[in-house]
């Protein structure tokens, strides 16, 4: 912190060889004073409040600005109260955006899942259990906003989107979760949202199980038969050893992707339905548990295809042995997968 490093400076002792009174200006009080200023000077690194309002600015006005984002996520997390006067700027400028947002379009320079995790990071870190509640007609309008993200926005969008959702009362949540669950199952894999519910299923999932319990054996079925059994993927001769890794941007912005995106959401939405029910006593969480398992050793063992053809390009085979090794480091914490 700069205290700590202002207090280190104050401690210190100068080189006997050193006069003072060879410069008058260095001395340790001058010295101590200007790394004090220098450090003040650079204070967007070290969360001043003061510059909030104007990263805030940057950050509404230059919706792919990763620098801001960057910022404004990093001190969510690690400084939140200092956001507490400009979230309310950052929630209505998503709000503003989603009015003109083409959700049809790709949406890799105005994906609002920055400013929804930088918001979700705010609250989360300062400790609320409950969040942007009905208080006033911007609230209704934020939660209006969250829902239409998690039917038609990105995958990231409504992952964040179901999680602000989940931080609300229940008399606020309960009513969006079903609604959402009543709109996008049965899924249609045809859809062009179709990895957006995906995501939000997910997520409902990980965070209100409820939401999801009477259709949730139906989901599984569904996504082993038309996701992660069906290859639709195929290696071209002339791509062969070119490209061995898809970055996020790729996977997640790139039409040519979609059905790769499809298997790592699906890995993830039965991850996380087996770490919703690992401590359920009514529930036989070894006979759950061990297809889903097996799935994702399949997966890691063959080289990233659940059926060993290959014919999948190994950019796409490194990524989904990548996401089936990570989504059993997570189960890996709860004892009963052992």
């Amino acid at each position: 912190s700069i205290r700590e490093i202002l207090n280190r400076i104050n401690e210190m002792k100068l080189n006997n060889e050193f006069n003072p009174g060879d410069n008058k200006l260095l001395n340790k009080t001058n010295i101590y004073n200007t790394i004090k200023l220098l450090l003040l000077r650079s204070s967007n690194i070290f969360y001043n409040i003061d510059n909030i309002y104007e990263i805030i600015i940057m950050n509404n006005k230059k919706l792919n600005d990763e620098t801001c984002k960057l910022l404004l996520n990093n001190i969510s997390e690690i400084c939140p109260i200092v956001l507490e006067s400009n979230i309310k700027s950052l929630i209505n400028s998503i709000i503003n955006l989603s009015k003109s947002i083409d959700f049809e379009a790709n949406r890799i320079d105005n994906d609002c899942y920055h400013d929804l995790k930088i918001i979700y990071n705010y609250y989360i870190s300062n400790g609320n259990d409950e969040i942007i509640n009905n208080d006033n007609d911007n609230d209704n309008e934020f939660h209006n906003c969250l829902f239409k993200f998690s039917i038609n926005g990105s995958p990231k969008e409504s992952k964040y989107s179901i999680k602000l959702l989940n931080k609300t009362s229940n008399d606020i949540k309960t009513p969006l979760f079903t609604k959402i669950v009543n709109i996008i199952w049965p899924l249609n894999i045809d859809s062009i949202y179709f990895n957006t519910h995906l995501s939000t299923l997910s997520t409902l999932f990980q965070y209100d199980i409820l939401s999801v319990d009477t259709i949730k054996e139906d989901i599984s079925k569904y996504l082993a038969t038309y996701v992660l059994l069906k290859n639709t993927i195929k290696e071209e001769e002339d791509e062969k050893d070119t490209i061995t890794w898809i970055d996020d941007k790729e996977l997640y912005y790139n039409k040519q992707n979609v059905n790769c995106l499809s298997k790592i959401l699906t890995m993830k939405l039965l991850t996380n339905w087996l770490v919703s029910i690992n401590d359920d006593l009514t529930i036989d969480v070894e006979s759950v548990a061990k297809p889903i398992l097996s799935m994702l050793s399949s997966y890691i063992n063959r080289g990233g295809e659940i059926v060993s053809q290959d014919d999948t390009p190994e950019n796409y085979r490194s990524r989904l042995r990548l996401h089936a090794g990570y989504q059993i480091l997570k189960l890996s914490k709860f004892t009963i997968f052992n």
